[in-house]
């Protein structure tokens, strides 16, 4: 048993015999023996502790420092292996590393699961050992494609191929998506919106589409807009949930201030957010739309644009926003799922600024169909796309 006491913390102890009797020295060398006891063995203990300690976080450290190495490494050579350019054309390469499926499934189709390949290929080698369930979440870094097929007629498709940069961030997919994702763009490429798009004869306009924080904004944009002599009518479109026209005093200004400016109020409860940027497009009384944003302030009156040769030729305008496919929060290159999804090839163009649109909308009948679709789904229940 150690004892955990100094010197000072031992009692006397009496022994047999007087202090002068010569028995007393005969104890001598038990009480060294108790004293060494107690004053050596703990410091030793201690020592070995701490030598212990020491060791344990040194072993800590080192494979801390180990580990934190060898993800550095794993983590440069995936990042490598992600980014490699080459894989821009993996997804429009002859042979497609993915099926085009004829038609529209209806009760047919059926799920059988994720393909993983490798080299954040989809045409690359399979990787068996990485397959997943047609109900287990596609993300960022998985390669392959859903394997899907036909229950009537057994033949089997290769779809939603991707790379390992198909979806960003937290974003995620699984192969039971892939009904609703192949049927898509023949919906698309047919739908016809309800209702249809109303025209009151060749008249321009300016809309917007305003909550309750972007009103200001809006507010100073139109006494701008007079300003430079701008007489087009104008229409807010606004959510009545997030704003409350009749009382809200910068509306009531606005209106009872200018007679050309009219309020028209979202209907659609699927139109939100973004959403209302399109509607109110749609939707516009105007033949020929002009959608400012409610950050977007005009150097000078926009009429003149209605009447240029762009406009003339190719019945719209849209303006470049920031972003590109080498330099996009979006996710908006050549890799993105979005392509097949639309059925589209990948345009190596800046993105659109959504912020600044000019439509004419008779001529681009065809056009509003499918921006709705494109908005609001087929089924008018959402985008897949969104979810991903």
């Amino acid at each position: 048993m150690m004892l955990h006491q100094s010197r000072r913390d031992i009692l006397p102890v009496s022994l047999p015999g007087n202090c002068d009797n010569d028995d007393t020295n005969d104890m001598a060398p038990l009480m060294l023996g108790i004293n060494i006891n107690i004053n050596i063995r703990p410091e030793s203990s201690r020592s070995d502790w701490r030598k212990v300690g020491l060791g344990v976080v040194l072993a800590l450290v080192g494979l801390a420092s180990v580990g934190g190495i060898t993800y550095g490494v794993w983590y440069y050579r995936r990042e490598a292996m992600m980014m490699d350019p080459t894989l821009d054309t993996a997804l429009s390469s002859d042979p497609l590393p993915y099926d085009r499926v004829p038609a529209l499934w209806g009760d047919d189709f059926e799920c059988l699961g994720w393909r993983a390949t490798a080299g954040c290929d989809p045409g690359g080698e399979r990787t068996p050992q990485y397959d997943k369930t047609c109900d287990t979440a596609i993300g960022l870094g998985d390669a392959g494609f859903c394997e899907v097929r036909n229950r009537t007629s057994l033949q089997v498709y290769r779809v939603m191929a991707t790379t390992c940069r198909g979806v960003i961030g937290l974003k995620t997919f699984t192969c039971n998506m892939a009904e609703e994702f192949t049927d898509f763009s023949k919906q698309a490429a047919t739908y016809v919106h309800d209702p249809a798009p109303q025209f009151s004869g060749v008249r321009r306009g300016i809309v917007f589409s305003v909550f309750k924080k972007a009103l200001p904004g809006v507010f100073a944009i139109i006494k701008v807009l007079r300003s430079y002599g701008c007489t087009l009518p104008i229409e807010i479109f606004y959510r009545a949930d997030e704003l409350h026209a009749q009382s809200n005093v910068l509306v009531q200004a606005l209106l009872q201030s200018d007679p050309n400016v009219v309020l028209r109020e979202i209907t659609d409860p699927h139109a939100t957010k973004f959403r209302t940027k399109p509607y109110a497009v749609y939707h516009a009384s105007f033949d020929q739309v002009l959608l400012l944003d409610c950050d977007n302030v005009p150097l000078r009156d926009p009429t003149y644009l209605f009447e240029s040769p762009a406009f003339a030729t190719h019945s719209a305008i849209f303006w470049p926003d920031l972003w590109h496919p080498s330099h996009t929060i979006f996710s908006v290159q050549a890799q993105n799922l979005l392509w097949q999804y639309v059925d589209m090839p990948f345009w190596d163009v800046f993105e659109q600024e959504s912020g600044q649109v000019l439509v004419d909308r008779r001529r681009a009948k065809d056009a509003l169909h499918k921006l709705m679709a494109y908005t609001f789904g087929a089924r008018q229940d959402g985008t897949l796309i969104e979810s991903m």
